[in-house]
């Protein structure tokens, strides 16, 4: 929580570069604290802030841990939807070896 209240001050000097790194921090710990709706809601914004500023590996990043917090909730058509996303953006990227960990993890 430290290091997302000292994130938060410098992301109004590098917004382009912070914005999508704050609300995936909030959305962890919306998780960690049980909260779905604010943490699916947060990954969200930082999978589409991430998109726009063309931030490719915080995109998959952001789609694989929105898929396991879905996972965890049981929500298995979002959890499908956000891991085929991430793992389509990984294959996209050449991270062929995070793919195969991601399927090995499902099974």
């Amino acid at each position: 929580r430290e290091n997302l209240k000292k994130m938060k001050v410098h992301q109004t000097d590098c917004p382009d570069n912070l914005s999508n790194k704050v609300m995936f921090l909030e959305a962890e710990l919306a998780a960690i604290n049980d909260c779905f709706d604010e943490a699916i809601a947060k990954f969200a914004e930082s999978i589409e802030f991430a998109k726009k500023e063309g931030l490719i590996h915080e995109v998959a990043l952001g789609c694989e841990r929105a898929g396991l917090l879905c996972r965890r909730f049981g929500k298995t058509e979002e959890e499908k939807e956000f891991l085929s996303r991430a793992a389509a953006i990984y294959l996209g990227w050449g991270a062929h070896a995070k793919v195969s960990q991601m399927s090995k993890a499902t099974v």
